[in-house]
């Protein structure tokens, strides 16, 4: 190999990994088709995060401050994440891409989750709002909108996919491929 110079692969998981948003990589559907492996390499280390970090959420919303409130807001959350990181695991095993891609969209919203946090939660501490109700609202607007987006995006793919599906003949080619 030439001083300065790496192959595609190595550019490959480079850019994957050193990305702002390996969220991006995992979601964009030209990146994954350019690099499946890098693709799977990647999830693979997402779900053990999502393990890790989901297990992790389970046990500390228990503690969580201002009460039973955000104890089920976090719970809920991690449980979800949980949830849908997995069913979107097994959906792959199965070879199931499209119930994959649904999950995962839902996963990928809810691990969105602390980044919404520390955007909602400063914005109403300087609207004045006291911490403790701050932090009650943020233990669930941190995921909700989050994942309602997420479903919304999921239901707007599907609606895609039946109208292509149902513009196909039986033998998968449009009405004017088949020449009609």
């Amino acid at each position: 190999m030439v001083s300065g110079l790496t192959s595609r692969r190595e550019r490959q998981w480079r850019e994957a990994f050193e990305s702002p948003d390996g969220g991006a990589w995992q979601l964009n559907g030209r990146l994954r088709a350019r690099a499946i492996a890098v693709h799977r390499w990647m999830g693979r280390i997402y779900v053990a995060g999502v393990l890790a970090g989901g297990l992790g959420g389970l046990a500390l919303a228990r503690t969580s401050q201002e009460g039973v409130v955000t104890h089920i807001g976090f719970g809920l959350l991690a449980v979800l994440w949980l949830t849908c990181t997995i069913a979107g695991y097994l959906s792959i095993r199965r070879w199931d891409e499209p119930s994959h891609r649904a999950w995962m969209n839902r996963s990928y919203a809810l691990t969105l989750a602390a980044v919404t946090l520390r955007i909602y939660l400063p914005l109403e501490l300087a609207l004045g709002m006291p911490f403790p109700a701050a932090y009650r609202v943020v233990s669930w607007l941190c995921w909700v909108p989050n994942l309602a987006v997420a479903e919304w995006v999921v239901l707007l793919s599907s609606r895609r996919a039946a109208v292509a599906l149902a513009g196909r003949d039986t033998d998968g080619r449009t009405p004017c491929s088949a020449g009609l």
